[in-house]
């Protein structure tokens, strides 16, 4: 069976107006492969007070047998009190 294990770095800020948020994780296979996770985050309180917009952007890598796979990703985010509306995209 396959397990691994994982070490995780979450960081997160909140000002007045502004979340900021830093992601870190690191992931170890039994069989010696490696993945990890980082990313980045920023939101925005609009001047109503009951609605946010953010962006994000994330980077992910595992090292397989035979190949080395990486992906990056990015979202826009609109968040209120009765609707949230997201926007993501995978490279």
């Amino acid at each position: 069976s396959q397990g691994y294990s994982t070490l995780d770095y979450i960081l997160t800020t909140q000002g007045n107006k502004t979340e900021f948020l830093f992601n870190l994780r690191g992931h170890l296979f039994n069989n010696g492969k490696a993945a990890g996770n980082t990313g980045l985050g920023f939101r925005y309180l609009l001047n109503d007070d009951s609605s946010r917009v953010g962006m994000n952007i994330f980077y992910d890598f595992r090292d397989y047998s035979h190949f080395f796979a990486q992906q990056v990703a990015g979202g826009l985010e609109w968040i209120s009190r009765a609707v949230d509306v997201r926007l993501n995209g995978y490279l």
